[in-house]
């Protein structure tokens, strides 16, 4: 589905996996983070059958025959019928039981059938099962269904500031997790950082990403959260590492981002907040209107005497800055919205008064071309005169 995030499907495989395992269907995870062998060998090994018949008894046994064919008519069904939603996100009660418990550790959103749902098709057991995901865009209120700022607070405290550094250049941002649930959360919280803009990243984000596939890894940009020790010790793969048991934030790969005095004043306005439990709504403005502040004052170009001067260059040369000083997409003028009163400029001369009558809404380029056009017109009417 178009609604749907490209990080869905390596998602929902992994989580297939899982459900997978714990049905039995799966082989466990060994020491190394990988299967024993595939699907197709472990089920085979399980039985080891001899004949045709002698498989049919040993399916009827283990109850793994009756279980495919419930899972394959039930897919059929639901191709041809209506798609009702987590109803029909399994086969047998069964399996449908084993799905929820598994999603409502990502997010209760997710189960909400009131909810904007795309559906992905995902490959499992040789056969395709259809399962109905939340849509992977962030609303107004910076949500994209699975997610907590709060929790990305609480977890990293004043280095958050260095992950949403770590946004606004573009960087390779890991994010490690003991569980997968928990990793999901946590990557899928760190494009809110950014506000509404954080959409724009949405591309690049994998909730969890695992050896079995590490083509997210090779991008030069992303997001991903991991469970396995073994992403940690290669500094080649990530930017910045998060590492959510230790609430640290490591950085490599040439990135380098200092905590200024006006970060930690900010990030402890947040963290106060967080512990005075003001709300998750309240977290993401924080985030937002910050976002807005630093975009507008490098526009205006403001920045050099806030101590941001190390980071300009990159910041500037990225596409996240580009789109936003370039182009009118709903998320960039959602954030320029946002940019606090203190931020807009001041009247300085007769040729800046126009900003009096500018939209905070438009853009910088919008800007400038309004002030040129009234320069022109004040030009032709003195030349009239």
């Amino acid at each position: 589905s178009n609604c749907a995030g490209p990080w869905v499907k390596p998602f929902l495989q992994a989580f297939l996996d899982g459900v997978g395992r714990e049905l039995g269907l799966l082989p466990p995870i060994d020491s190394t983070g990988l299967g024993v062998g595939s699907p197709a060998t472990f089920l085979h090994s399980a039985s080891a059958p001899t004949s045709a018949v002698s498989k049919k008894k040993e399916g009827r046994k283990n109850g793994l025959v009756q279980r495919d064919k419930n899972v394959e008519r039930s897919v059929k069904e639901r191709t041809a019928s209506n798609r009702e939603g987590v109803k029909a996100a399994a086969g047998s009660d069964e399996e449908k039981g084993v799905f929820k418990r598994m999603l409502k550790t990502v997010g209760e959103t997710v189960l909400s059938e009131s909810e904007s749902f795309g559906h992905a098709y995902v490959p499992y057991l040789q056969r395709s099962i259809e399962l109905p995901t939340k849509a992977g865009t962030i609303d107004d209120a910076g949500d994209i269904g699975i997610g907590s700022l709060s929790s990305l607070v609480k977890t990293f405290k004043l280095n958050t500031i260095l992950i949403w550094y770590a946004m606004i250049l573009e960087k390779r941002v890991l994010i490690y997790a003991p569980t997968s649930s928990a990793a999901s959360i946590l990557s899928c919280s760190t494009p809110m950082l950014l506000g509404s803009i954080g959409s724009a990243t949405l591309a690049s984000l994998t909730p969890y990403v695992s050896l079995h596939d590490l083509t997210p890894i090779y991008s030069a940009c992303f997001i991903c959260g991991c469970t396995n020790p073994l992403f940690i010790s290669k500094k080649d793969w990530y930017d910045a590492l998060c590492d959510s048991v230790s609430g640290t934030v490591t950085m490599s790969g040439g990135f380098a981002a200092k905590i200024t005095s006006r970060d930690k004043s900010f990030m402890k306005k947040v963290i106060q907040g967080v512990e005075k439990q003001k709300g998750e709504e309240w977290v993401r403005n924080q985030f937002r209107a910050h976002t807005s502040a630093f975009l507008t004052s490098l526009s205006e170009g403001r920045l050099k005497a806030k101590g941001y001067s190390s980071i300009l260059k990159g910041v500037a040369e990225t596409t996240l800055y580009s789109r936003y000083a370039t182009e009118d997409m709903p998320e960039f003028l959602d954030l320029r919205r946002d940019r606090p009163d203190s931020l807009k400029r001041q009247k300085s001369s007769d040729s800046e008064s126009v900003f009096s009558r500018v939209s905070p809404v438009m853009s910088p380029v919008q800007r400038r071309r309004l002030m040129e056009e009234r320069a022109e017109e004040e030009e032709e009417e003195r030349a009239r005169g």
